[in-house]
């Protein structure tokens, strides 16, 4: 259990120019600088305050890119100035997130538990709202000097606006809720599933171009052949293949389906469109 607050972030150089700060050995946020500017992929829970984490690691000017709006990506957000989005994420970032939704986030991770502050599931720790200042879209190009380029590529499913940021000079890819090796979630009310697996193709599409895999949780940094095994994933999903394992989100019945290095959760309703209506029952197994 935490009892210190400086044992809130974890800081480690994982690559030239590439810092990840954890926060509660939770959630990865990444300090990824340029010649001129610097991004923060990411600001965490907000429990810590990352940017003075942040500002002892760089003396350039920093601008905020969220993933997404989901509170362990952006409850760090109000401590800065400069805040960049997907625009689909931006009004979820106004509403900030009340201390019912984190304490769930955290429930789903029970084995976890040991590490997290106590106020983070006692239901007195709530998100603070923040507001866009920069809306991204598809294909743009985030120059931070030096030949340091991140283009945003929008990889709906997990949420609606959720993003990756690809340095191609580099062949690193930060992939917050996106991509994981662990159980994706697809469960939630902004997920969609379909969209999910046109975006495990066109991910798939540039494994081979792709070194470093950061993502938000979990071991990090991964190799690029995990962007080829969560279009594997997706696909093998897709046609009933898996093996379904309950699990719960919120009081509801869900399944993590079980695809390798990959699995997806889905809800109790999840039906295979590739097998056409409710397909296979294989829940059992």
């Amino acid at each position: 259990m935490l009892s210190d607050f400086d044992r809130v972030f974890d800081v480690r150089k994982l690559a030239p120019g590439v810092h990840v700060i954890t926060e509660v050995d939770f959630v990865h946020a990444y300090l990824v600088e340029g010649r001129d500017w610097a991004v923060l992929i990411d600001s965490g829970l907000g429990y810590g305050d990352i940017r003075a984490v942040v500002e002892g690691l760089t003396p350039n000017p920093v601008i905020v890119v969220n993933t997404h709006a989901h509170p362990d990506h952006a409850g760090g957000n109000s401590l800065f100035e400069n805040i960049a989005v997907h625009p689909a994420e931006a009004g979820r970032l106004g509403q900030g997130s009340s201390a019912d939704l984190i304490r769930a986030y955290f429930e789903a991770y029970p084995g976890e538990a040991e590490h997290y502050p106590p106020v983070m599931s006692s239901g007195q720790f709530e998100v603070r709202p923040s507001q866009a200042t920069h809306l991204l879209s598809h294909g743009e190009a985030i120059d931070l000097g030096g030949g340091r380029v991140l283009e945003v590529l929008h990889t709906p499913g997990h949420s609606r606006g959720s993003i990756c940021l690809l340095d191609e000079a580099n062949r690193l890819l930060f992939t917050g809720d996106t991509v994981y090796a662990g159980t994706l979630w697809a469960q939630l009310d902004e997920s969609d599933l379909g969209q999910y697996a046109e975006t495990a193709r066109s991910l798939s599409a540039i494994g081979w171009e792709v070194n470093l895999v950061f993502p938000g949780h979990g071991e990090t940094p991964q190799d690029g052949g995990l962007l080829l095994e969560m279009g594997a994933a997706f696909e093998r999903l897709l046609d009933g293949e898996g093996l379904y394992e309950h699990a719960c989100w919120q009081g509801q019945t869900a399944y993590d389906v079980n695809l390798g290095r990959v699995s997806v959760r889905v809800r109790e309703d999840f039906h295979y469109p590739c097998a056409g209506g409710a397909g296979k029952d294989t829940k059992d197994t």
